[in-house]
């Protein structure tokens, strides 16, 4: 067994028929991916499962099985009763679930999953693996620990979760935990292409021109490395989801001496 919890976890997803599940704001393929593999499981149990959260799925991560599926909604007006258990996956604190730091999480019973440092959110059971690359990866240790079979959809879901967390293997925790579960989920049926395609090779042409505008803003000092846009750019730009993540990941962290 990886976890000591994994039994407690099963026992509790069993119990409950209407399970909700969470991808925190400005979402990345992690929160998305996490949430997916559970709805997937969860569907083998019987259950009925929704997705929600405060803001839209970007349109490249729609190839996964499922995405189709998630709502984005305002935590304040969300009717919460229909739910017997809300579970929290790749969410460190309330205001990265429901994006308002004075909304208090939904009075359900909590079951929190998370890679995250610090994590902050009184659950009713918690697992938190901090030098896991990303939350799917545990995700794949319950997996193992319950006995699941991994399908191709749901290699492939997981797959392309941890890829996107640690931006294609550039930022891993644990190289000797994150390379065996990549390998044993491309052995499952992991779609390598699908997911380069869709997430790396399928860019919008305004996108990229977005990204070179908040490029041609970089500045650097003392080695710390920053980029700006005033607000009414942000607004001609239809507020992009997921650029200042983009320009993070792939450039301002990738510059010498940074």
């Amino acid at each position: 067994m990886h976890f000591e919890k994994s039994k407690k976890i099963l026992e509790a997803l069993k119990n409950a028929d209407t399970i909700l599940i969470n991808i925190h704001r400005n979402p990345d393929l992690d929160s998305v991916g996490s949430a997916l593999a559970f709805k997937y499981i969860l569907a083998q149990l019987g259950k009925k499962v929704t997705i929600i959260g405060p803001h839209p799925v970007e349109p490249a991560f729609t190839f996964l099985p499922g995405a189709n599926t998630i709502k984005t909604v305002d935590f304040h007006t969300f009717d919460f009763k229909p739910y017997d258990l809300f579970l929290i996956l790749d969410s460190a604190s309330s205001q990265i679930v429901t994006s308002d730091p004075k909304l208090p999480l939904p009075s359900l019973p909590l079951l929190v999953i998370d890679h995250h440092k610090g994590n902050n959110i009184e659950a009713d059971i918690k697992l938190v693996k901090e030098d896991a690359s990303a939350s799917a990866e545990i995700i794949y240790y319950l997996l193992q620990d319950w006995k699941m079979k991994i399908t191709k959809d749901l290699a492939t879901i997981l797959f392309s979760a941890i890829c996107h967390d640690t931006v294609f293997f550039k930022y891993t925790e644990n190289d000797s935990e994150t390379f065996p579960i990549i390998s044993d989920l491309i052995k499952f049926g992991a779609d390598k292409n699908a997911v380069l395609f869709h997430i790396y090779n399928n860019l919008d042409f305004e996108f990229v021109k977005q990204v070179a505008l908040v490029l041609s803003k970089m500045k650097q000092e003392d080695g710390f490395i920053w980029t700006a846009l005033n607000y009414e750019e942000y607004e001609k730009m239809g507020r992009p989801v997921g650029l200042r993540e983009y320009v993070s990941d792939h450039f301002i962290q990738s510059v010498k001496g940074a």
